[in-house]
């Protein structure tokens, strides 16, 4: 609209103000239009992923998930990289992300104080998890247990957090 208007009184002739005013106004609409739809498209995306789990069940299978993965790096002796990636990737993808992509919901649902007190546990164990599997993919078998075990602390943190809140 402010864009509409600075343009009504910048325009230097007053019979070209409507047919530019319009073409502004529709580019305007079909903008918020686009930004609608694709917000629409990663909830339904997000819902869709993990549609039946609450907050603590992705949390805990997220645990679980790079518990398992821990055992996988230290009993074997040779681990392929691709492999491990490819598992903490999943973890990734199917329990940190959809996090993100929620935080409207979870933002009504756990309140500002309770969710940012969540939210303070669950990006300290988010940032360790992506160190570690950074680390995993350079070949860096150490630094990503290392890294992956710091992961845990503050996830097991989350998951009495989440659970407290409900």
């Amino acid at each position: 609209l402010g864009l509409v208007l600075a343009t009504l009184f910048a325009a230097p002739l007053p019979a070209k103000w409507l047919p530019f005013s319009v073409s502004v106004a529709g580019l305007t609409v079909g903008l918020v239009w686009l930004r609608f739809l694709s917000r629409r498209e990663i909830s339904a995306n997000a819902n869709g992923r993990n549609r039946t789990k609450d907050l603590p069940t992705l949390l805990e299978e997220a645990y679980e998930k790079i518990t398992a993965v821990l055992q996988k790096m230290r009993v074997r002796e040779k681990w392929s990289t691709a492999e491990i990636t490819a598992d903490l990737e999943e973890i990734g993808v199917t329990h940190f992300a959809p996090i993100s992509e929620n935080r409207d919901s979870l933002l009504e649902r756990y309140g500002v104080k309770r969710y940012a007190n969540l939210m303070i546990a669950v990006a300290t164990a988010e940032r360790y998890f992506n160190r570690g599997v950074s680390a995993a993919m350079d070949g860096y078998r150490e630094e990503s247990v290392r890294s992956l075990n710091d992961c845990l602390p503050p996830l097991k943190e989350a998951i009495e957090k989440a659970k407290g809140s409900r």
